[in-house]
């Protein structure tokens, strides 16, 4: 498994501002293949999104606006 963060100056937040921010990814090495495990984003303003991905192909998404209302909250069932 190996897992990066890299800083970001300006990009566009869930609520609309342009930020600076983080991204952390995760990735499993599954023999020539990379899957993404997670993908998170956190922004200065204080919004966020996060998207976890399973081993069994079921994903969950959350997105976050820094004023706490929830934009996005689901999950999709793998096999």
């Amino acid at each position: 498994m190996s897992a990066t963060t890299t800083h970001f100056t300006l990009e566009r937040a869930t609520c609309g501002r342009t930020v600076e921010g983080d991204h952390r990814l995760d990735q499993d090495e599954d023999g020539d293949e990379r899957r993404r495990l997670s993908d998170e984003r956190y922004y200065a303003c204080g919004c966020w999104a996060l998207l976890h991905e399973f081993h069994d192909g079921g994903v969950s998404r959350r997105v976050m606006r820094h004023d706490g209302k929830v934009l996005i909250d689901e999950l999709i069932a793998g096999h």
